[in-house]
């Protein structure tokens, strides 16, 4: 479960940093 979750916000992370980067 919590791992789903970290690797949900890493999504997000990469994401938001591939959009800023």
């Amino acid at each position: 479960m919590f791992e789903q979750a970290f690797r949900n916000i890493d999504d997000i992370l990469r994401k938001e940093a591939g959009c800023t980067t």
